[in-house]
């Protein structure tokens, strides 16, 4: 009797976390963290040939030597599926030493303490760091650095006359 029941409870147990789960992944909100990472991942950590990120993000959908850094070596991966702009929602960069050093940021599921996501206005940003913020343009792109060599950079993009300048990119980088 003591079994059944004890088995009973460990059954509901299981279901509660199943469901848990379940809704958790329904609505994902993982919090960027200046200047340390996003999620629990932490710039620097080893990425041990991606097992270390599957902790962190689950099974990259795609992994390979980025050959955009003449000279080093990097090894990128991506985490999601690919949006309408071919871009993943999270793709992480790391050196030759299988540190990382960059965590990319495409999709409105990551946001700063300070509520800052992809899709907010450049106000907005400008609004929650104000002075803190270091305001780069270019001729595509309006990036704002947050800290130094470690930091947080918004890049921003013209979308329209009505909906003005939107953060479409947070990259959270140690260079």
């Amino acid at each position: 009797m003591i079994v059944k029941r004890s088995l009973v409870v460990m059954l509901l147990v299981a279901a509660l976390v199943l469901v848990g789960a379940g809704a958790a992944f329904a609505v994902v909100r993982i919090n960027v963290w200046y200047p340390q990472g996003v999620g629990g991942a932490k710039l620097g950590i080893l990425d041990y040939g991606y097992k270390g990120l599957t902790w962190w993000f689950g099974r990259p959908t795609a992994k390979g030597v980025d050959r955009d850094y003449p000279g080093q070596t990097v090894y990128y991966y991506v985490f999601g599926r690919k949006l309408a702009n071919g871009k993943y929602p999270l793709e992480v960069n790391s050196n030759k030493y299988h540190r990382v050093f960059a965590f990319t940021c495409n999709t409105s599921n990551y946001d700063t303490a300070k509520g800052v996501h992809v899709g907010v206005t450049e106000s907005f940003l400008k609004k929650q760091y104000g002075s803190a913020l270091r305001r780069y343009p270019t001729r595509v792109y309006t990036r704002y650095a947050l800290g130094g060599r470690s930091g947080t950079d918004f890049y921003c993009r013209y979308v329209s006359r009505a909906v003005g300048y939107r953060v479409v990119q947070i990259i959270v980088r140690s260079y």
